[in-house]
């Protein structure tokens, strides 16, 4: 929870910043500033003590047979397409969505759209949880995946209708935030206590995965059919991938829930 809201306050401030600094000064002054606070991330993590590289690999052998028993259980399978789906459009917003703004709607404040994600991600991340909790993951992730696919269709208005882009930011503030939490929380009531670790460990490679994919592919797209092409067609694979996966989580749907009652009672 913390490392989320961490990542919202990121949200917040990065983007407006770098903006800010580019307007005013240039690229080379925001490298510089990147990399003096680079070095005092550095300089910080340099202050943890981290394991021997010894045991670690000592681990590695084990480290794999649990996540092959992890890939074993039928019911994280719909779990990672929604993990799939919500950081593909979520690479592509965070590597492309300021240059597709600045192009397609002159007038519109890039910085705007990314503190507006970062404040409606902070209200998901404090809400989405709590209404999972009572209403379960599957009513609440499919509409967060939908919200989502439509904030990314709507990138394609957005020449026509360029205030449009407040909406847009709300809408994948919400989504990729929301389903973020949710899907993690869902991860954690299917898996086995003594595998939750490495079934974390295969959501958080998931999306390093789709991260990087998301702007390769947002990066090709750009030099042909265009970004907002690309955002239209990202949004319509969303909303329609939501109903194989809703409908193969559907004979799970009890399990979960047992697994979370026993979950709360330890």
């Amino acid at each position: 929870g913390s490392m989320r809201i961490f990542y919202n306050l990121a949200m917040l401030t990065g983007p407006a910043g770098a903006l800010l600094i580019i307007e005013r000064f240039s690229y080379g002054t925001w490298f510089l500033t990147s990399i003096i606070t680079s070095t005092i991330s550095l300089i910080l993590l340099a202050a943890v003590k981290v394991p021997s590289v010894r045991p670690v690999m000592e681990q590695a052998v084990g480290s794999l047979s649990q996540v092959k028993e992890a890939l074993t259980q039928k019911d994280i399978y719909p779990v990672v397409g929604g993990i799939i789906l919500f950081s593909f459009i979520y690479s592509a917003v965070l590597s492309f969505a300021a240059v597709y703004i600045l192009t397609a709607a002159p007038g519109a404040e890039a910085a705007y759209f990314f503190i507006i994600i970062g404040l409606t991600g902070m209200a998901a991340s404090l809400t989405a949880g709590i209404a999972s909790d009572h209403l379960g993951r599957q009513k609440i992730i499919w509409p967060l995946l939908v919200i989502l696919g439509f904030g990314s269709i709507g990138f394609y208005l957005l020449p026509f209708v360029p205030s449009i882009f407040i909406v847009l930011a709300v809408m994948i503030g919400i989504g990729t935030q929301g389903s973020s939490l949710t899907l993690a929380a869902w991860l954690l009531d299917i898996s086995k206590p003594e595998l939750r670790a490495t079934t974390i460990s295969i959501q958080e490679n998931t999306i390093d995965i789709m991260f990087a994919l998301g702007a390769l592919i947002f990066g090709f797209a750009a030099q042909g059919p265009g970004l907002g092409a690309a955002f239209l067609g990202a949004g319509i694979i969303t909303v329609l991938a939501v109903f194989p996966l809703r409908k193969a989580a559907a004979g799970s749907r009890a399990k979960p829930s047992q697994a979370s009652k026993s979950t709360r009672n330890t």
